[in-house]
C-alpha cells in the first residue's frame, strides 16, 4: 500500500540502478552482492546502516522503512548454511516487516565517488587521486592522494575523527607528517597493503583494522597509520549510495547508525 504524501518506487528499479552504479560482477567478493532477502515490491523508504544486526532491523521496523541497505550483509562465503537461532531471529525481524535487505561489499569499497574509500578521501581533501591502489581478487578497492599541502599528523587524525565521528589509534611512523596518503577501510591493515603504500611514496595509511604483525612493518617502514575502526571507516560509502537512490527515486533515506568501536 502506498503511503500517503510519500514517493514510491518499484524495488526492481533501485536494485537494477544499484547494480548499473556499483557493477558488483567486476569483483570478485565473498559474499553475495545485492538483494539478500526478498521483501515488498513497492519502496517508499530506505534505510542505511554500515552493518547487519537485530537492532537495525529493529529501526528499521520502527521507521517504516521498506528496504534496508548494508555494507556488511547476512551471509558470508564461509558460514554455516545452518539457520541458526541468531540468524532466524534476524530473519523473523525482516519477515515479519516484509522488509528488503541488500547489501554490497567490495563494489561499495572501491567505486570511485560514492565508495567508502573515496568518501574518506573527500574528507580527508586528497587532491590527485589514483584508484589503481590496493589490489584484492583482481580489482582495486583503495585509492592514494595529496593532500594540498603537508599537515601535522595529529591534526589530519583529529579532524577526520571528527567528520566519521570515532577515535582512531594512531601511529606516528616517525615524522609526524602527512602529506601522501593511502586509504584502503576495513580490514585492510594486513602487511601487503603496508607494503604497497610504501612502494607508492604514501607516508600514511588509513584505514580500518591494523593488524598485530603488522605494527612492525609500519615502524620499520616509517609509515604513519591511522585506524578508523572496520565499522566506522565503512560509514560514509553506505550513507552516499542511499542518498543517491533517495535523489534518483524520490524515496526518504534514514541513516541509521548502530554504534560499533571496532
Amino acid at each position: 500500500m502506498e503511503r500517503e504524501g510519500t514517493s514510491m518506487a518499484q524495488r526492481d528499479e533501485i536494485m537494477e540502478f544499484l547494480d548499473e552504479v556499483l557493477e558488483p560482477k567486476k569483483y570478485r567478493d565473498y559474499c553475495p552482492n545485492g538483494l539478500q532477502v526478498y521483501g515488498k515490491e513497492q519502496i517508499g523508504c530506505l534505510a542505511t546502516c554500515t552493518s547487519v544486526s537485530a537492532e537495525f532491523f529493529r529501526q528499521g521496523r520502527e521507521k517504516n522503512a521498506d528496504l534496508l541497505l548494508v555494507h556488511h550483509g547476512l551471509f558470508w562465503e564461509k558460514d554455516s548454511r545452518v539457520i541458526d537461532p541468531l540468524l532466524g531471529k534476524r530473519l523473523r525481524l525482516l519477515f515479519e516487516a516484509d522488509l528488503n535487505l541488500v547489501a554490497y561489499h567490495l563494489p561499495l569499497d572501491a567505486h570511485h565517488q560514492l565508495g567508502n574509500n573515496a568518501q574518506l578521501a573527500a574528507c580527508l581533501g586528497l587532491q590527485d587521486l589514483d584508484f589503481e591502489f590496493a589490489a584484492y581478487g583482481g580489482s582495486y578497492i583503495g585509492c592514494r592522494g595529496r593532500l594540498p599541502a603537508p599537515l601535522p599528523l595529529g591534526q589530519v587524525t583529529q579532524e577526520l575523527a571528527k567528520k566519521i565521528d570515532t577515535q582512531p589509534w594512531i601511529f606516528d611512523g616517525g615524522s609526524g607528517q602527512a602529506s601522501c596518503l593511502g586509504v584502503v577501510s576495513g580490514g585492510a591493515g594486513e602487511i601487503p597493503i603496508l607494503q604497497e603504500a610504501v612502494r607508492a611514496g604514501c607516508d600514511t595509511l588509513v584505514t580500518g583494522v591494523l593488524y598485530e604483525q603488522s605494527l612492525a612493518v609500519a615502524r620499520e617502514a616509517h609509515l604513519n597509520v591511522i585506524s578508523l575502526g572496520h565499522y566506522n571507516s565503512e560509514k560514509l560509502g553506505v550513507q552516499a549510495l542511499g542518498e543517491a537512490v533517495g535523489e534518483k527515486f524520490g524515496i526518504d533515506v534514514i541513516h541509521l547508525d548502530v554504534p560499533n568501536p571496532l
